[in-house]
């Protein structure tokens, strides 16, 4: 299995801007990506709410609402944050 330290992952929010999940969601999608799962249930934001990571169709999904938005996989040294680039905390709307 090729390992890529430098990758990041980023969800679209409504903007359509992309936002950079925290380092520990972002190596646990990086993990599951790199093994082959297609998806990983993980919980995100300040409440810890529930999502459903698909890999393979690059969709994070909100079981409860299921609202799906477009995740990405980047290669984080490739780019240097900003503010809009950068690793931010979602807010319960851009959840």
């Amino acid at each position: 299995i090729l390992r890529t330290a430098g990758a990041r992952w980023e969800v679209q929010t409504d903007d359509g801007g992309w936002t950079a999940y925290e380092v520990e969601a972002s190596s646990a999608i990086e993990e599951a990506f790199q093994s082959g799962r297609a998806q990983l249930e993980i919980r995100l934001g300040p409440r810890g709410w529930l999502y459903v990571i698909d890999v393979q169709k690059l969709l994070q999904k909100n079981p409860k609402t299921q609202k799906d938005r477009p995740i990405r996989r980047t290669d984080a040294e490739a780019r240097t944050p900003t503010p809009t680039s950068g690793t931010v905390r979602l807010s319960k709307e851009d959840l």
